[in-house]
């Protein structure tokens, strides 16, 4: 899984600003937000979608106005502990393709 996941990252550029990091490939694909107590991830896919494929972690709505300033549907993943990546890492790469 590791050499699948180099291979598709190698494409992917990181461009961080004052308040979070985008992820892009073609266009941006997550929004990574760093507190000191949890970090969450805006993942540009429909909110439904991303509930079938994260379990483990809570997923946020997000209102229509926070959805136009990111340019189409998402939801926000908050993170509070590093178990259970595996399936942020599976939906990341599955919506940069």
């Amino acid at each position: 899984m590791h050499d699948e996941l180099r291979l598709q990252a190698k494409d992917i550029i990181f461009s961080p600003l004052r308040y979070y990091i985008s992820l892009r490939k073609s266009k941006n694909f997550a929004f990574i937000h760093i507190k000191k107590s949890k970090m969450t991830i805006v993942a540009m896919m429909d909110q439904t979608l991303i509930e079938n494929r994260i379990k483990h972690h809570k997923i946020n709505p997000l209102v229509a106005s926070v959805q136009k300033f990111y340019n189409g549907p998402c939801a926000q993943i908050v993170i509070t502990d590093k178990s259970n990546m595996d399936e942020i890492i599976n939906l990341l790469v599955e919506i940069q393709k």
